[in-house]
């Protein structure tokens, strides 16, 4: 399956989610909207909750990660928040309603890549204090 249509299958989910809730979205309600066939959706992801993560990283990849050689980590961190905010009702629902995916780690580990970059960016990243800081 193609990054777009991923990106587009991605897209209703979370306007679903925000819609509707985590709990009355369904791969078959997807495919419906998207008029897709259901087995083009487990050509790339097992089930909502693998979508769910799919999501979340690709979201905070072009969020965060891909952004770290290009602006500053301020700048960053209000795109971060940005994003959050944006699609509160989405990002409320993952880390409240489901359990499967553990949204807190995903947001944490791109957040390290952050810190990561910073640290070394201010020649800490050696520093073994700040490292321990960093995992806390």
């Amino acid at each position: 399956m193609s990054y777009i249509l991923q990106k587009k299958i991605a897209n209703t989910f979370r306007e679903q989610i925000m819609k509707k809730g985590f709990n009355h979205v369904s791969v078959s309600s997807l495919m419906r909207i998207l008029d897709i066939r259901r087995q083009t959706f487990y050509d790339s992801f097992q089930d909502k909750y693998d979508l769910l993560e799919w999501q979340l990283n690709d979201t905070l990849e072009e969020t965060i990660d891909n952004n770290i050689d290009y602006l500053h980590w301020k700048e960053i961190l209000k795109l971060f928040i940005y994003e959050i905010d944006a699609h509160k009702r989405y990002y409320y629902e993952c880390l409240t309603v489901q359990t499967e995916v553990n949204v807190a780690d995903i947001f944490a580990t791109h957040l390290v890549v952050l810190l990561a970059h910073v640290l070394e960016r201010q020649e800490l990243i050696s520093n073994k204090k700040a490292q321990d800081n960093m995992w806390i």
